[in-house]
C-alpha cells in the first residue's frame, strides 16, 4: 500500500512540474506564393522557418514547416 501511495504522490508531482506545450497553424502572408510564417500572437511578430525565440510569456517557440510549437520555459526569462 506504501508502494501505491508512493507511486501516486510521484506521479502527481511529475505531472504537476511538466510544462505546457501549444501548437498554431502556418500562415501564408503571400497570395502570390507558399511563404508560410509564424505569427507570436503573444508579441505580434512575425518569424520565418527554421526560427527559434522567447515571447514575452517567457514560452520558448519554434517555426517549423508544421507550424508553430510554443512551450512553457522552466527557468530564467531573457
Amino acid at each position: 500500500m506504501e508502494r501505491l501511495i508512493s507511486l501516486m504522490l510521484l506521479s502527481t508531482v511529475l505531472a504537476l512540474a511538466h510544462g505546457y506545450c501549444y501548437r498554431v497553424q502556418l500562415r501564408r502572408i503571400s497570395q502570390f506564393g507558399p511563404r508560410n510564417m509564424c505569427m507570436d500572437e503573444v508579441n505580434n511578430k512575425m518569424y520565418k522557418m527554421g526560427s527559434k525565440w522567447q515571447n514575452s510569456r517567457c514560452e520558448t517557440c519554434l517555426c517549423t514547416n508544421i507550424g508553430m510549437m510554443c512551450c512553457e520555459t522552466w527557468g530564467e526569462c531573457h
